[in-house]
């Protein structure tokens, strides 16, 4: 932003610019007062005139910025009403729904939900629109004809006019893909494996715990010191 030297100084500058666009007036006797004043509006309406277009030019350069940021931006953006019609959706949205920019306007969110997470979808709805004061967020999954299902994180909030929400689709399939895979090694495990965070809960339990302790992992999960108790007494200093 211009400095108030700097601004004063672009003052100067326009009206100087103005004033040579205008024709003056020759002065003629009695008539000089109103040749003065209509010289003055005139540079005053030319001035006008030349900060309305500098303000257009201003204005597109902004669309251009926001159009740019919107409609490529790696992440999905959808703007959705209260029953979940698409009423805007950038490219990336778009490629995540397995549709077309141009034709996706207009279209229900659900169909492209796949069916078991519908439900959950409905329920995420009523609370982005119960609750417009913050951000809420779920995790759900796309299906699109003939592909895997897309594991996508959503999270919304509520416009200013309360009348629809911008959300975010962010794709992270990927994470859950790992997820699933380590599971399968981890649940399959001969050997019991479990993670523990630094305060002593169970972040993850493998079944393999009930065949050497007796305890089913939720066990552990709900009851951060049973394990220490299944320790015996004259070990339990060791493992400390």
């Amino acid at each position: 932003m211009n400095n108030p030297r700097q601004a004063a100084t672009d003052v100067v500058a326009l009206r100087k610019t103005a004033e040579k666009m205008v024709t003056t007036l020759p002065p003629s006797g009695e008539n000089l007062d109103a040749t003065k004043l209509l010289h003055e509006l005139q540079v005053h309406q030319v001035e006008l005139e030349m900060q309305n277009a500098e303000l257009v030019q201003a204005q597109l350069a902004l669309q251009q910025q926001y159009t740019m940021l919107y409609d490529f931006a790696p992440v999905g953006y959808l703007s959705l009403d209260r029953n979940g019609t698409i009423l805007k959706c950038n490219f990336a949205g778009a490629v995540l729904l397995g549709s077309v920019q141009s034709k996706i306007s207009g279209q229900p969110f659900s169909p492209c939900i796949f069916e078991e997470d519908r439900l959950l979808f409905a329920d995420f709805l009523n609370m982005v629109f119960g609750d417009p004061s913050g951000q809420t967020t779920c995790e759900l999954r796309l299906q699109k004809q003939n592909q895997p299902l897309v594991f996508v994180q959503l999270a919304a909030m509520v416009d200013l006019s309360g009348r629809e929400c911008l959300l975010a689709l962010t794709d992270i399939s990927r994470l859950r893909f790992e997820e699933q895979k380590y599971h399968i090694v981890a649940d399959n495990t001969y050997d019991w494996e479990f993670w523990s965070a630094p305060d002593g809960t169970f972040i993850y339990n493998s079944p393999s715990c009930k065949r050497i302790t007796g305890y089913e992992p939720e066990l552990f999960q709900k009851d951060a010191e049973l394990y220490q108790r299944i320790i015996h007494p004259d070990d339990r200093d060791i493992y400390a």
